[in-house]
């Protein structure tokens, strides 16, 4: 870019230059322009085909290292993606093993030394599980860093391709080559380039000599151009200082290919490095799926061992399953039965408990009732035996009077008195009838006289003892008699006295004998209600005693319920232990039966994660092998890329010097022409103008001579110009410039264009500048030029047509 700049000022300065001048002045000023374009078109090319190679090189380079890095992404990615099927499977493995050794902890609590076993492979286990997790950090981490590492080799790549495209960018607008396209270049085609071109300077340097020969009469002339060499001279420096500026950046881009490379390296042998750590997780994954197969086999063995303890104790022969399950249903079945046997016990417990109470209830009123009654007859009892006494007194006092009145009457049958607890209503009665009679003999005996009443005293005296008797039973017939002689042996004044005493008294003993006959009914009937109180008692007492062996009885009953109660109870309790312990072992069963099916489930995972993991692992070993042999390849090409890039930067560190040397050749040549025109100060497109004026003068003089001449020296061997147009060559073609129209009709437009307004006319068509606007500036000045040059052209032809005029002013310009 800086070369382009400083050559679109060099031309504005040289169109400022020029349109101050004459047109003969103009039409040198321009040829000595075209014989610094081509020196400059020839510098151009050399660098050109030295870019080109270069650029080729370049190209390859940056396809192969995109595919490497398509290639090693799709590599990450599948990596990524296993990593994740491998994080997840084992996951899903700890989760498994975590989960059946918990089951199987539970399932083995019981037993001491499974216990045990149960307790350190858990332990051994969260170690490994603590393992598996530090590891899954460590990979974590580890894929963090890769992501980083391929996130910043990503951008590096980016900018590495983006500076590829900036640099085969500048190097196609430096080159010039149109036609060949950026990913056909070859080192051939531009080892064929760089013969033509140098074939070309062999050429040219063939015309510059003969130049020099032709020249040498124009040393005075070219003195004048001494100070635009030295100019030029200054110009040249610098645009060498800058090819060597960029030289030293290729150079540092070279070094930071070759530490990019390097970098490459390294993470080639870290990725080695990941995958060998990556094999050796393989391994422990492998170790870990047998520890499961070991584990599962253990499982399966303890389940074998629990079924066979589980039969033996259900008494079955066979430890299988569907056995074991019937057996524990009839268990339950009988459990069931067991209990609803416990609940009607229960019931009929509690039936009997009501009515035991009740029946102990309905006693104790009884007995509280007969208590009652008991001592309500002790009272009347104590009363009725001070009735008794008191009648007694009242007895023998009555028994005393009638004894008396016995006494008194002369009655032999009362002198002994009653006995206790025998009547006296039949003495009372006798004694009452004896008075009767007496009475009754004493009125017959007043009636009728005292014989009469003696005559028939006798008989009724004898009837009534008669009956007396009759009424006794004939028990007292002496006595009566004696009393009948004691009767008739009363005196008759004595009688009446007597027998009104004896009435009155009679009267008042009937009314007493009546009182006693009421009160000795009351107190029969009191003797009665009292025996009836007594038979009562008897048989309350009865009752109260077959009571009392009742209760005994119930108490007995009572005390052999109680202790079958406290039997049932005890075999409730042992039922309910029966029923909890066939529950739980009806529970461990289901557990085991569970756990078992788990198992066989998990068992079948495992086996087929394990054949997954196995193929993933063959895969994985596959992967790892190819990704090897292609990482070997890689590297190969690499160190092939290398050598090459470094064979080619030699070549193109001995171009350079080759250019260099030219240059410095050039150089010299410039001031030798520059001393003969005596042109020192000026530019080297005014001294390229000036010798291509010179050359033309002169073989317009040598035209205008042959017209004069037969015979000429120089007619034989015409002096070349230099605006003569190349051939071809077979490998690229020449450029094209399709603005003005000039290439197919005149060939030295096209020679003697120079290689920036190629350049700028290649981005203004193709359009691969950066800016867009720097490129429309560019292209508007390339038209300008080429219009001057058009111009120049065709005043070149004018003058052609024009001898005489040429010939006139030809000696002023050598003035």
């Amino acid at each position: 870019m800086p070369l382009d700049n400083d050559h679109n000022h060099h031309l504005h300065h040289h169109h400022v230059d020029i349109s101050g001048l004459s047109p003969h002045h103009h039409h040198h000023h321009l040829l000595d322009n075209s014989c610094g374009n081509a020196t400059d078109h020839h510098h151009n090319i050399d660098l050109v085909t030295t870019l080109r190679s270069e650029i080729a090189a370049l190209s390859y380079k940056k396809e192969r290292l995109s595919s490497e890095l398509s290639e090693t992404k799709a590599s990450l990615c599948s990596r990524e993606s296993e990593v994740e099927n491998l994080r997840a499977q084992a996951a899903r493995q700890t989760a498994l093993i975590s989960s059946l050794q918990s089951r199987l902890h539970a399932a083995e609590n019981r037993e001491e030394s499974v216990q045990q076993r149960c307790d350190s492979t858990i332990q051994t286990i969260q170690r490994e599980k603590r393992s598996a997790d530090e590891r899954c950090k460590e990979l974590l981490s580890k894929i963090q860093h890769l992501e980083t590492h391929l996130a910043n080799e990503e951008a590096q790549k980016e900018q590495a391709r983006n500076q590829l495209c900036d640099f085969l960018k500048r190097l196609s607008i430096c080159l010039g080559m149109e036609a060949c396209d950026s990913a056909t270049l070859t080192t051939d085609c531009v080892i064929a380039r760089g013969e033509e071109l140098m074939t070309e300077l062999q050429r040219t340097k063939a015309k510059l000599a003969s130049t020099c020969d032709t020249l040498s009469s124009c040393e005075n002339e070219l003195s004048n151009l001494k100070s635009l060499s030295n100019i030029e001279k200054q110009r040249l420096t610098a645009q060498l200082d800058s090819t060597t500026n960029h030289e030293h950046e290729l150079e540092s881009r070279c070094r930071q290919y070759e530490r990019d490379l390097h970098l490459n390296r390294d993470r080639l042998t870290e990725s080695e490095i990941n995958a060998e750590k990556l094999k050796e997780e393989l391994r422990g994954f492998e170790s870990r799926c047998h520890r499961l197969q070991s584990n599962l086999d253990r499982v399966q063995s303890d389940r074998l061992s629990f079924l066979r303890s589980l039969a033996n104790t259900l008494n079955i022969p066979e430890p299988c399953e569907t056995l074991i399950k019937d057996k524990t249903r009839e268990i339950l079945n009988d459990n069931k039965a067991m209990h609803s046997q416990i609940h009607s016990l229960r019931e009929q417990i509690s039936c009997e408990h009501s009515k035991l109470k009740e029946t102990q209830e309905t006693t104790q009123c009884r007995l509280r009732n007969e208590e009652a009654q008991k001592c309500e007859l002790e009272e009347r009892l104590e009363k009725c035996h001070a009735e008794i006494h008191s009648l007694r007194n009242d007895h023998l006092g009555l028994s005393e009077f009638l004894q008396r009145l016995a006494k008194a009457f002369h009655f032999g049958e009362c002198s002994t008195p009653p006995a206790l607890g025998t009547d006296t209503n039949i003495m009372a009665e006798s004694l009452l009838e004896r008075a009767e009679r007496l009475a009754a003999d004493h009125h017959h005996l007043v009636d009728h006289g005292h014989n009469h009443h003696q005559h028939h005293h006798l008989p009724h005296i004898r009837s009534a003892d008669k009956g007396c008797c009759d009424h006794h039973h004939h028990v007292h017939a002496t006595t009566k008699l004696r009393r009948e002689r004691s009767c008739h042996d009363i005196p008759l004044k004595e009688t009446t006295s007597t027998l009104y005493n004896l009435q009155r008294k009679v009267r008042v003993l009937k009314e007493q004998v009546q009182r006693r006959d009421l009160h000795l009914e009351l107190l029969k009937r009191k003797l009665a209600i009292i025996e009836d109180g007594a038979r009562g008692k008897c048989v309350l007492q009865g009752e109260r005693d077959e009571a009392v062996c009742r209760a005994k009885k119930a108490s007995k009953a009572v005390d052999k319920l109680t202790a079958q109660l406290a039997d049932a109870r005890t075999q409730i309790a042992e039922a309910k232990a029966q029923l909890a312990e066939a529950a739980e072992y009806k529970i461990t069963a289901l557990e085991r039966a569970r756990k078992i099916d788990d198992l066989t489930n998990q068992l079948c995972d495992l086996e087929e994660e394990k054949t997954r993991l196995m193929a993933q692992v063959s895969s994985l070993k596959e992967r790892l092998e190819s990704m090897e042999e292609s990482n070997r390849n890689r590297r190969c090409r690499d160190e092939t890329l290398i050598n090459s890039l470094r064979d080619d930067l030699e070549h193109v560190q001995s171009q350079l010097t080759d250019a260099n040397h030219r240059l410095s050749h050039l150089q010299n040549f410039r001031t030798s022409v520059a001393r003969t025109l005596h042109l020192r100060d000026l530019p080297e497109t005014d001294l390229l103008q000036r010798l291509q004026a010179l050359c033309s003068a002169h073989q317009e003089f040598t035209m205008l001579s042959k017209r004069y001449e037969t015979a000429s020296p120089i007619g034989d061997h015409p002096c070349p110009r230099f605006d003569d147009p190349v051939p071809p060559s077979s490998h690229c073609r020449p450029p094209r410039y399709d603005s003005g129209g000039l290439a197919p009709a005149h060939p030295t437009t096209t020679s003697l264009e120079p290689p920036h307004l190629s350049s700028s006319h290649h981005t203004h068509t193709h359009g691969r500048l950066r800016s867009h606007s720097h490129s429309r500036k560019h292209s508007k000045h390339c038209e300008e030029t080429e219009i001057s040059s058009d111009e120049h052209f065709d005043h070149h032809r004018l003058n052609r047509h024009q001898p005489h005029h040429n010939h006139r002013v030809h000696p002023h310009r050598y003035h």
